[in-house]
């Protein structure tokens, strides 16, 4: 709720539990317990490791910027349009030298179709980089899924003690993150997986569970 992380605390049974806690005061999220939150983390490792439809989901998503799109675009091609702009900037210019022009107004246009170029070449670069990003995160991805073949999450964390239950938490889970109705899961290499606070034995009274495991769509707002 306030994007802080959360720290550890006690409950009055001496169980950890993890919570808002800031310089003594804390947002309204209620405190959750650290049993829970390592299911969610192992339910995450599961889902990735077992589930065929998810993997390929997830492979779809990362993977989108390299299918020909299927919408016909109508304008040009942002390459295309620079080198049309460029040109009627050079035709701009060369009225201007003709004294064709006045300055005030060739300054004026020439600012214009400068910045237009400018806005089309930062965009290129903004998506060629969403498109490196995606590119390494299918490649992590790949690795992630090759990884999780070869093990079997609940042998081995049923098999290990608390302290290697908590190294393989934090080498293969970036990150939990809590809502009230519901948690994510990030898992290394993969986007974030919605699990419900019931399918790890959460509970909040009077909260509406409205996102189920393995969603892709970001969390909707739930009425209580």
């Amino acid at each position: 709720m306030c994007r802080r992380r959360i720290t550890v605390d006690y409950n009055e049974r001496g169980q950890p539990v993890f919570r808002c806690w800031h310089r003594g005061k804390g947002c309204r999220q209620p405190g959750r317990s650290a049993k829970g939150l390592q299911r969610a983390a192992v339910l995450g490792l599961r889902l990735l490791a077992t589930d065929t439809e998810l993997q390929a989901a997830i492979r779809e998503e990362l993977t989108s910027h390299l299918r020909p799109s299927k919408v016909k675009h109508r304008g040009p091609s942002r390459e295309g349009a620079v080198t049309t702009l460029t040109a009627k900037r050079r035709k701009l210019l060369d009225l201007h030298y003709a004294d064709k022009i006045s300055a005030d107004a060739f300054g004026e246009e020439e600012s214009r179709l400068t910045a237009q170029i400018e806005a089309l070449k930062v965009e290129e670069v903004e998506v060629e980089a969403e498109h490196r990003r995606k590119d390494e995160l299918a490649e992590r991805f790949e690795e992630v899924a090759q990884l999780l073949k070869t093990v079997d999450i609940d042998a081995v964390w049923d098999a290990g003690t608390p302290t290697e239950q908590r190294v393989l938490v934090e080498e293969l889970i970036d990150a939990v993150v809590i809502f009230p109705d519901h948690l994510e899961v990030q898992v290394n290499g993969a986007p974030r997986l919605n699990v419900t606070l019931a399918e790890v034995g959460l509970k909040d009274p009077g909260t509406r569970i409205c996102v189920s495991e393995g969603g892709l769509e970001p969390p909707r707002p739930c009425g209580h």
